[in-house]
């Protein structure tokens, strides 16, 4: 509607154009023809006092020549007839330009209300036009303003995405560690072979894992310092690979699972007591995104 309300004044601009100069001329050529009427007309009087007075005085000579003959007053009446036929002529024939430049004036006035209308369409579009453009700029205000907010909005959603994220996958940890401070995952002595017991607490977590399949889950062996390092080492990689495999046998993707295992590095007490190797003799899980 913008850009037709545009063109729309650009051809009303360009008619007003042809429309003065249409004007100017027919004014030019009204003037000439007023001034050439003027200079007729004076003549025509001139001339015409000029006619009357010399018939008028051959008329006066004449009925003071009683003398004369009938054939001089003859054709003194016939000149007299004659000059008013012509002077009748010239007078319809100046009546006629008169009539003329009577239309011509008629045509210069309707020429000047068409070009006065002109104008007034002119400015009403220069109106509507500054009022489509500010409508325009408002819009875009309003769509700047929109714009943002929608950003916005984008933003906490997506925070508050991640941390519904992110709490989920804490409360799925807490549900493994959880269930592992019921009773420890146990081994055999010196082998990677699980208890019973053990079976038991993993059968609780493959469920736990099977209800958030989009988590990845990394099983990480530990020991206590006591005996070879790379024996802790091996055993504590064992252990971990016997943990995701029990896991795989109960229903989990293995696709889910990962393993890992540390031997004595990582300790979370003192070696140098009981209680302090049983804590790091351990199995925990880490959890991470699946695209990790």
């Amino acid at each position: 509607t913008l850009t037709q309300t545009q063109e729309t004044k650009a051809e009303l601009e360009t008619k007003l154009s042809e429309l003065q100069q249409k004007y100017q001329d027919q004014t030019n050529a009204l003037n000439e023809k007023l001034q050439q009427l003027e200079q007729n007309t004076t003549g025509y009087v001139s001339n015409l006092k000029e006619k009357l007075a010399a018939a008028a005085a051959a008329l006066v000579a004449a009925k003071e020549m009683s003398g004369s003959t009938s054939e001089k007053l003859t054709a003194a009446e016939n000149e007299l007839s004659t000059t008013k036929e012509q002077l009748q002529k010239e007078l319809q024939e100046k009546e006629a330009l008169e009539a003329k430049l009577k239309e011509e004036l008629q045509a210069k006035e309707n020429a000047q209300t068409a070009l006065e209308n002109a104008q007034h369409q002119t400015e009403e579009m220069k109106a509507q036009l500054a009022s489509l453009q500010k409508d325009a700029e408002a819009l875009r205000q309003r769509l700047n303003i929109a714009e943002e907010e929608k950003n916005k909005l984008a933003t906490k959603l997506k925070t508050t995405q991640y941390t519904a994220y992110e709490a989920q996958k804490q409360s799925v940890l807490n549900s493994i560690m959880n269930t592992f401070q019921l009773t420890k995952i146990k081994f055999h002595t010196s082998s990677a072979v699980l208890t019973k017991e053990s079976k038991a607490l993993l059968d609780k977590v493959a469920k736990i894992i099977q209800e958030h399949p989009e988590y990845h889950y990394i099983v990480q062996g530990h020991t206590d310092s006591r005996g070879n390092e790379e024996f802790n080492l091996k055993l504590s990689q064992n252990r971990a690979k016997s943990v995701a495999d029990y896991l795989v046998s109960r229903g989990v993707d293995a696709s889910l699972l990962s393993y890992e295992g540390y031997g004595s590095t990582q300790p979370i007490a003192s070696n140098n007591t009981q209680e302090g190797r049983r804590k790091n003799r351990r199995v925990v899980f880490k959890i991470v995104d699946a695209d990790n």
